[in-house]
């Protein structure tokens, strides 16, 4: 590995961490790690790859991980030795005393990648639900992981098109572990990867769990105590969010969600939280009047970043170019008015936004729901048989109604 070609590749995620670069490339230059940083924990000595005491094992971490306190002071009590004040370093010290069952113990938004040369293996591990892209390819025997396709390409791997996947992206069927690249696949959520000798095989280590009809039959919890559940599992969510060694912002739709995770954050915080909302000209799209009622929660709004009622030129390409796939809602960096509103927050001295992301996909449903004359009688079934053994007029359930509980809507 040349270290201009590992150079050129960081330059392409330079956007991803503005703050330092980090790289380290071995002797033999068979081995390489590279880092651009984002630095929102640990800002004096988080710089990675962070290396074992004997340097064998290095790691680069994308993302953050929650909940590390906790980890790090119980490791810390087995004696582990911590470099940094960095959430990331807790990732290296699970696997030199775990290996890949680091996973069950990661809380968060991430993608790292490990280089152990005591086994001659490049290791990486993604997310949960795979909020932090990461890709891979090999080519020409070396085996290559990175952040985005744009990296890959600038280390030398060619462009082109998988049609395949560019045909089942288009109709949102492709399969996690494809890219629309040719040769280049992601490690999907909730899986890790072993590189070796040229060769990488990927495994699950976790997986979504649904209930079975009679779990779901036994569970007598009242709606006030599943409420009551659902908001101690939010806001202990949120408060993980909070942790950062920089000031916390958010941008704000508006809508129940992001409303929602700011109002429990700002229970937690002793200064205002600053909200950024983006604006449009036509009103059949603007909510900003909807973000501005959170100036109740105690909420500080800068003027939002505006929309035009039309994409000006240069627009859809800018952000076609910032992205790895064809997208439907693509993420926030693809889309200018919103790239405006995350540097107009990075000049007044924002650098972390750890909490008011869209939170829609929060709860997992199964897909298919069986009919409700199907399904075995549940905690309402009961509820409603009890009241009306008692006398009580109930109103009548719509027919759809269960198939409106068990849709999973985006």
């Amino acid at each position: 590995m040349e270290p201009k070609r590992l150079d050129r590749a960081l330059e392409t995620l330079h956007h991803r961490g503005p703050d330092s670069v980090g790289r380290w490339i071995s002797s033999d230059r068979r081995w390489f790690l590279g880092h651009t940083r984002l630095a929102i924990i640990g800002l004096n000595n988080g710089d990675q790859p962070i290396a074992n005491a004997a340097g064998d094992v290095r790691i680069v971490v994308n993302g953050e991980l929650y909940g590390y306190r906790a980890i790090r002071d119980r490791l810390r009590a087995e004696g582990c030795p911590f470099k940094t004040e960095s959430d990331s370093e807790i990732a290296l010290h699970l696997y030199l005393r775990e290996g890949m069952n680091l996973g069950r113990h990661l809380r968060g938004e991430f993608a790292a990648v490990i280089a152990d040369r005591r086994n001659g293996a490049m290791l990486a591990i993604r997310d949960r639900f795979g909020i932090k892209p990461l890709f891979y390819t090999a080519h020409e025997g070396n085996v290559y992981f990175a952040s985005e396709v744009k990296a890959l390409l600038a280390l030398g791997v060619p462009a082109r098109w998988n049609r395949e996947a560019v045909l089942e992206e288009c109709f949102h069927f492709r399969p996690h572990s494809h890219s629309i690249f040719d040769g280049i696949y992601t490690v999907p959520p909730g899986h890790y990867a072993i590189a070796q000798r040229g060769e990488v095989s990927v495994y699950p280590y976790w997986d979504l769990v649904f209930p079975t009809a009679a779990e779901i039959a036994a569970d007598d919890r009242t709606d006030a105590e599943v409420v009551a559940g659902f908001r101690d599992v939010l806001d202990d969510a949120v408060r993980e969010r909070l942790i950062a060694d920089v000031e916390v912002a958010s941008y704000l739709s508006g809508g129940i969600d992001s409303c929602s995770v700011l109002g429990l954050a700002q229970l937690h915080m002793d200064r205002p939280i600053r909200a950024f909302t983006l604006c449009f000209e036509d009103a059949a799209y603007d909510e900003s009047e909807f973000a501005r009622a959170g100036r109740a929660l105690g909420l500080e709004l800068p003027p939002g970043a505006r929309a035009p009622a039309r994409p000006r030129r240069g627009v859809f390409r800018r952000g076609l170019a910032r992205g790895d796939t064809v997208r439907e809602r693509p993420r926030r960096r693809e889309v200018p008015p919103l790239a405006r509103g995350s540097r107009r927050g990075h000049q007044g001295g924002v650098h972390g936004r750890g909490v008011g992301r869209d939170a829609r996909g929060l709860c997992a449903v199964p897909p298919r729901r069986p009919p409700l004359q199907q399904r075995q009688p549940g905690p309402r079934d009961r509820r409603e048989a009890a009241r009306r053994d008692a006398g009580v007029e109930l109103e009548p359930r719509r027919a759809d109604a269960g198939a409106d509980r068990g849709r999973a809507h985006p």
